[in-house]
């Protein structure tokens, strides 16, 4: 704040708007303005109000603007210029120009460090200037009233400062928010590839995997089949040739070469079903359902209502493996000689589900280890990016539901 910059006519008291009498007419004038303000009995009033004239002078003050601004004594008794009181440049313009123009003016929030009261700090003040007309409408003077605003401004500078404090919070929390959803984003990304890795390394190990098998089934056909055939033809010429006990002991041998040549057979069907890439899946299911209640006594309820050529020839051995991992598991575990296998379309994909009736069950207190080959064919099943699904309780038997994408939906795998 600072101190007014008064005119020299301010400052004396001789500034008006030529109005105002001098001498004897001077003092009658100043006292109808009085009279007329008593009539509105402003002593009564709870606002500070002050009548000033023409010439800034403070004519009259009521208690209560004796008392807001802590003045002992009243500056209407010594004639004070109502501009010498305050320190507001606005205030004073305020007034001024309300003087000047005879019409009303205000000055909100005007700043004031009142006198002898240094622990208030600074007040603020709502300033109102209303004209004073006489009987026949001649401008007078001004009547000023005064409302303390000090704790709306204090409050809403708190409201300020708090709400900027906010706004920087928020500002803070929204970069830290943005910094972890860009670390997450990239922990997201890299989590991504590493899957993306795991499962073409997955793909990889199964291929080789596979492809072994290929090739030892193709060795134990081809080679040991053929000798163990030829071996067997050697003993029917032999037991043909010879009579009595000797013959009788190589016909013994050729049908102990014949169960041999079969499990070599079974072996190499289990190893690699060529009749999934000859004659397709539903065909090479039903010969592993005939192979397994022939040796096995497991009987398998099919159905199947899908078209083999929907799936690739990954996704078809992956249907093959899965069956033929989760029958061997009812034999088992299961305690139960029959099992159910459904094959069916699901909108762009192929639903494969293998069920049973048996003793089932609790996944969650499988250890590593005792996982039944589980691990193998979520592996497996993911591999071809299908999805696996088991659903089992002690004594509820088990389900396993698999999804397989169709050739499209495999063609970027």
């Amino acid at each position: 704040m600072c101190l007014l910059s008064l005119t020299s006519a301010e400052r004396t008291g001789e500034a008006n708007l030529g109005n105002e009498p001098e001498g004897s007419a001077g003092t009658d004038y100043l006292h109808s303005i009085v009279a007329a303000v008593n009539e509105l009995k402003t002593d009564s009033l709870p606002i500070p109000i002050a009548l000033l004239t023409t010439g800034f002078k403070v004519a009259q003050t009521n208690s209560a603007f004796l008392q807001a601004f802590n003045l002992s004594v009243d500056p209407a008794s010594k004639g004070d210029l109502f501009l010498n009181l305050f320190e507001d440049v606005d205030l004073a313009d305020t007034c001024r120009r309300a003087m000047t123009t005879g019409q009303p003016g205000n000055r909100r929030d005007s700043p004031l460090l009142i006198a002898g009261q240094p622990e208030r700090g600074i007040t603020y003040w709502d300033w109102t200037f209303a004209p004073v007309r006489d009987s026949k409408g001649r401008f007078e003077g001004l009547v000023c009233s005064a409302i303390e605003t000090t704790q709306r401004v204090r409050a809403a500078d708190t409201l300020q400062k708090s709400s900027e404090g906010l706004e920087t919070a928020v500002r803070q929390g929204t970069e830290s928010l943005r910094r972890v959803n860009l670390e997450l984003a990239s922990e997201v990304k890299q989590r991504a590839a590493a899957e993306s890795e795991l499962r073409s390394l997955s793909r990889r190990l199964i291929q080789i995997q596979e492809d072994e098998r290929r090739r030892i089934s193709q060795e134990l056909h081809d080679e040991v089949g053929q000798n163990l055939t030829m071996l067997k033809m050697v003993l029917d010429t032999a037991a043909r040739q010879l009579e009595g006990i000797s013959a009788s002991s190589i016909k013994e041998a050729s049908a102990q070469v014949s169960r041999i040549i079969a499990q070599v057979r079974d072996i190499s069907m289990f190893l690699h079903p060529s009749i999934l890439e000859v004659l397709g899946l539903e065909p090479a299911l039903r010969a592993l359902f005939e192979r397994l209640r022939a040796q096995t006594g497991l009987v398998v309820s099919f159905n199947s209502a899908f078209d083999d050529t929907r799936l690739n020839a990954d996704s078809r051995l992956c249907a093959y493996r899965t069956v033929q991992e989760a029958l061997t598991n009812i034999l088992r575990y299961a305690g139960v000689k029959t099992a159910s296998v459904s094959l069916s379309d699901e909108g762009n994909d192929v639903l494969l589900s293998i069920a049973d009736d048996g003793i089932g069950f609790d996944l969650t207190v499988l250890s590593a280890g005792q996982t039944n080959g589980l691990t193998g064919m979520r592996e497996r099943v993911s591999a071809v990016g299908g999805k696996f699904n088991i659903t089992t309780h002690p004594g509820e038997g088990t389900l396993i539901e698999i999804v397989l994408p169709n050739n499209d939906s495999n063609a970027g795998e």
